[in-house]
Formats: structure tokens, sequence, C-alpha cells
């Protein structure tokens, strides 16, 4: 009966878009339980200031203990690093994760994954930030992300150097 009243091509392409609403919602969801719930980690930033003319004004992020700082030629594609945490929760040193090595103290897990023979990506590379408010960032010393106990992350924000969140007045 549906088949006669919609045709095969319509409920097919209905179908599919809904298929997207669904898979688009949830990503949404999943990035939302992850501000929730994931704890605030600090990552030291080594930052780069450029411009871009389609984007606006942005800062590329590059990362203290990873841009550089960790020789990843033989580690896997992609996998898990152990995150050393002083009591401010700020990245003091990383190393290779396997499944059966346990954490140290104050360690946490957190995802890679390799995109170069020596170059692990940990999270965003770039942060835009409305035009105008580049001497703001500029002050930036601290990448701030939510972190689940399972290693997934999500940059939230960029912090000044006593961790206070950079925002225009």
């Amino acid at each position: 009966m549906i088949k006669e009243k919609l045709g095969w091509p319509r409920l097919g392409l209905i179908i599919f878009l809904l298929f997207i609403i669904v898979g688009l919602n949830g990503l949404i969801i999943q990035k939302e339980l992850l501000l929730a719930q994931g704890e605030p980690v600090y990552w030291g930033l080594l930052p780069i200031d450029p411009r871009s003319l389609i984007q606006g004004d942005y800062m590329i992020l590059r990362y203290e203990f990873v841009d550089g700082g960790v020789d990843a030629t033989h580690w896997p594609q992609n996998g898990q690093i152990a995150v050393q945490l002083n009591p401010q929760r700020i990245v003091t040193d990383i190393r290779l994760h396997t499944a059966n090595q346990p954490l140290g103290p104050n360690e946490i897990i957190w995802n890679y994954q390799r995109i170069s023979n020596n170059e692990i990506k940990i999270g965003a590379n770039s942060f835009l930030f409305q035009e105008g408010l580049a001497s703001l960032y500029d002050q930036a010393e601290y990448a701030e992300f939510r972190v689940t106990p399972n290693g997934d992350s999500l940059l939230v924000d960029l912090r000044d150097e006593n961790l206070r969140l950079l925002q225009p007045q």
C-alpha cells in the first residue's frame, strides 16, 4: 500500500534522509554527553596565529609532548596514549599505552591517530574565533579538553597561563 502511494524511489529517499537525520542527531548527542560527563584536562600549547581569508581568524594548535616531542614512527595507526596529569589536571607527559599495561598514578587514557610517520593527532588542530579577537587568543597557553574514561576527547576552549578562560569582555 505504501509502495503504491509513494513509489520505491521516493520511499528510498525518505528512508535515506531519515538515516542521515538520525545519524547526525546521534553525533550531536554523543558530543553533548562528552561535554557533560567528560573530565577537564589542560594540554599545553605551542601556538601559531595565522589568518585565513576564507575562515576568518583562527589559531593553529600545536600541543606540548606531541608536536616534535614523541617518536611515533612505530606506533599503531590508531591507538591510545597514557597521559600523565599534575594536580591541576595539566598534561605533564605521555607514553604509548597498550591494553595489558596498567595506568600509573594520575594517568588517563587518550585516543590518538597517527597522521604521518612521526606525527600523532590528539585533538583539533585549529581553533576558530571571532574576527578582531586575535590579541585575546595570543595569550593562550592551554587547550581545555573534556575526556571520557575510554579516551574520547573534545576541545572545549583555550585558557591563559593561570588556566583562566579566554573570553572577550
